[in-house]
């Protein structure tokens, strides 16, 4: 199962395909990273993934982060966006929340 071409994954995994000289021939393409997910959770195959994607299932030990050496040197950007009259405290709060558990993910 691999990401379609809508997701911002998609064109990293196209460009160490193409370097290592594989042509893909997965089951599915979708841009829905539940679905994805829970392939991975019930053993039907692989897929690739961001570790922010999957940072509650590696947790409880629902599945495991297995860098690609290959893309290790590209990076992406995470944003949160909002309204341009500010944020609402709950988003305020959620994006803090967010932010703790991005610094624990990387440590």
């Amino acid at each position: 199962m691999i990401a379609d071409g809508s997701t911002a994954i998609r064109p990293y995994l196209d460009s160490a395909f193409a370097k290592a000289s594989l042509e893909p021939l997965p089951i599915i393409e979708t841009n829905a990273i539940e679905i994805m997910r829970h392939a991975a959770i019930l053993d039907n195959g692989i897929t690739f993934l961001t570790p922010f994607d999957i940072e509650f299932e590696r947790r409880v030990g629902r599945l495991v982060y297995v860098p690609v050496r290959e893309l290790a040197h590209e990076t992406q950007t995470l944003m949160l966006i909002g309204h341009e009259r500010g944020t609402s405290a709950i988003a305020s709060v959620l994006a803090e929340m967010l932010k703790a558990m991005m610094r624990e993910a990387a440590a």
